[in-house]
């Protein structure tokens, strides 16, 4: 379970810093969203996969979904919508702290 820790710190901030590398704002924003959405699209898989062996329960897995469905699929998609209208606006924190609390609540449940 620590290498799945390990995983997932590691991918929140890869996601957070690999972006700044970009040339302009508009590629900044893209890259930064990819990033993030790409870490929670494994975030979950992991998740789904530790309910599969028995290291998330049913209703741990709910409680993941739940943030994912309410929190932050909303959120991220407000900000592709955002990024897509003004290229000078990087992912917003809300986006990103709720990515954060997601990949800690399926760390936090898969130990």
């Amino acid at each position: 379970m620590n290498s799945l820790r390990t995983f997932l710190l590691t991918t929140v901030l890869l996601s957070l810093l690999a972006p700044g590398c970009a040339s302009t704002p508009k590629q900044t924003a893209h890259r930064t969203l990819e990033a993030v959405g790409l870490s929670v699209q494994q975030a979950m898989k992991s998740a789904a996969a530790g309910v599969k062996v028995g290291k998330l329960t049913p209703e741990e897995w709910e409680r993941v979904a739940k943030v994912h469905d309410t929190q932050f699929l909303p959120a991220y998609r407000t900000a592709c919508t955002l990024a897509a209208q003004d290229f000078t606006l990087f992912a917003p924190a809300d986006v990103i702290a709720i990515q954060t609390q997601l990949l800690n609540l399926i760390t936090q449940l898969s130990q």
